[in-house]
């Protein structure tokens, strides 16, 4: 099973000795959400599972205020709101440092536009907002196949579809990953020379293939 690991990989093989800075904000990632959407239901892309990963980093005296927010919502950690999106958050402190990270997860097994429209409405929610406006985004989806070879020309129509400018390829037997950029999504990593804004992998296993896209990167198991 490849993992991040793998994603964070290929981007410091593109931005080795240079800064990083990702290019995000709210507004930008849902229209990205938004873009996804449109292309899964005029393409009939079945979605599997997806992955919304926001991180921030905030002062301790705003811990307290994030933590009475969550109790007031009635929110904690590994929540479960209902069977279509699972809500769950992470509060991480280091002794050497001054800022707390924190990292706020969507998932589920099903998308559609009722799961489309929860996700934006939590993302839109004014507290939400407070603490997570200068937030990193990422999302990921896949989709599974019991057919490989479908699964492999879905791979190369996204590739084309998106108009993939190609910054790196990872092809090894029974697993591929694409980084590169497309000018139809808006958050990206970038560097002075290089930015990349999508990752396409896909694995093949015994019983088909799993498609898997990311933006800016994949940041879950594929």
């Amino acid at each position: 099973m490849r993992t991040l690991f793998i994603g964070l990989y290929l981007i410091s093989f593109i931005f080795s000795n240079h800064t990083i800075y990702q290019t995000t904000n709210l507004d930008n990632f849902l229209n990205d959400i938004e873009t996804f959407d449109q292309y899964f239901r005029e393409n009939e892309l079945v979605i599997d599972s997806f992955n919304f990963t926001i991180r921030t980093e905030i002062n301790e005296s705003q811990v307290e205020r994030l933590e009475n927010m969550l109790i007031q919502k009635d929110f904690s950690k590994d929540s479960h709101k209902n069977e279509l999106v699972h809500e769950e958050f992470d509060v991480s402190r280091f002794d050497q440092r001054k800022k707390v990270k924190v990292t706020y997860v969507l998932t589920g097994d099903i998308w559609n536009e009722q799961v489309k429209d929860e996700i934006k409405q939590r993302l839109n929610d004014e507290s939400f907002k407070e603490f997570f406006k200068n937030g990193l985004y990422y999302s990921c989806y896949q989709s599974k196949y019991s057919d490989r070879m479908n699964s492999n020309l879905f791979f190369d129509r996204i590739r084309e579809d998106f108009d993939i400018q190609e910054q790196n390829m990872l092809d090894e037997s029974r697993f591929k990953v694409l980084g590169g950029k497309t000018d139809l999504i808006k958050t990206s990593l970038n560097e002075s020379q290089h930015s990349i804004n999508i990752q396409l992998a896909i694995r093949d296993e015994i019983d088909g293939a799993t498609l898997t896209i990311g933006t800016p990167i994949l940041v879950i198991e594929y």
